[in-house]
């Protein structure tokens, strides 16, 4: 049996009660509250150059955030302890992002390959182990098809399609990011129509945004913060020093990302 559980409930602050409630206690911040929630729910600052929620009420929908994953953490514990003690299973549990929500002050839900966006979470609990283990390398969440496939019994296909396991063949794991900005309404205003792809190599962060290729250092294990361009002409896939391998690798998935990325723009004209 393979059973997969889709968990919405921390992305909504406000899903942390049976009832909706709100954070603050005076009627004009109830109403800001409310204002700024109503602006958030609905990415207004996509369409708008105005800024619509103030800072302070900012910090109170990332307050929600956490009192969410707060509530849900120990119900997590006990549905992963119920699901893998003294059971023959494997558990996965991980995120589709980390505590972020995009590149604009946590604001913006896509067009995201930051740090802060895609440091997710997973844990991999195999049969008859009760504790995990801590994997340093840089992985991608691509490689969890994989890394099931070879849990079950499965076997992996051939080296060209890819595919490996997680937890014995981390090393092997290539971080590879895509994100896709949102139509809203087609209204969403041009500063924010842009795909983007993303590519790790060492603590360097390589970006294609906009038709020109930027880069970060994410060194020491901190988020990066300032992407920098490389300059006309530079192409960091063909001229960063990278086993032979990768560099193919990153080939091939920019060349597809681009592919689908123009299909894309060009839909969204329509």
């Amino acid at each position: 049996v393979f059973m997969f559980i889709n968990l919405m409930e921390t992305h909504f602050p406000y899903h942390i009660g049976d009832t909706f409630e709100l954070s603050t206690e005076e009627i004009v911040d109830n109403l800001r509250e409310i204002w700024a929630l109503f602006h958030y729910v609905n990415q207004t600052r996509l369409m708008s150059k105005k800024e619509y929620i103030a800072e302070d009420m900012l910090q109170t929908l990332r307050n929600r955030q956490q009192m969410a994953w707060s509530r849900l953490a120990p119900k997590i514990d006990r549905f992963i302890e119920e699901m893998h003690q003294d059971r023959d299973n494997l558990v996965l549990f991980c995120s589709d992002h980390g505590d972020n929500f995009g590149d604009q002050g946590w604001q913006y839900h896509f067009s995201n390959v930051t740090d802060g966006g895609n440091r997710t979470p997973i844990d991999i609990l195999e049969p008859g182990e009760s504790r995990g283990q801590t994997i340093d390398d840089t992985v991608s969440l691509r490689d969890l098809y994989g890394t099931i496939l070879n849990k079950s019994g499965a076997d992996l296909l051939d080296d060209e399609d890819h595919l490996l396991d997680l937890v014995e063949e981390p090393e092997r794991s290539e971080t590879v990011l895509e994100s896709y900005w949102y139509n809203r309404d087609g209204k969403t205003l041009d500063q924010y129509r842009f795909n983007q792809f993303a590519f790790l190599v060492d603590d360097t962060k390589y970006v294609r945004r906009n038709d020109s290729w930027l880069s970060s250092e994410i060194a020491n294990g901190t988020p990066e913060t300032t992407f920098h361009p490389l300059g006309s002409g530079v192409d960091p896939i063909e001229e960063i020093d990278m086993p032979s391998d990768k560099r193919d690798y990153v080939r091939d998935r920019f060349e597809t990302y681009d592919a689908f990325s123009e299909n894309v723009l060009q839909l969204s004209d329509l």
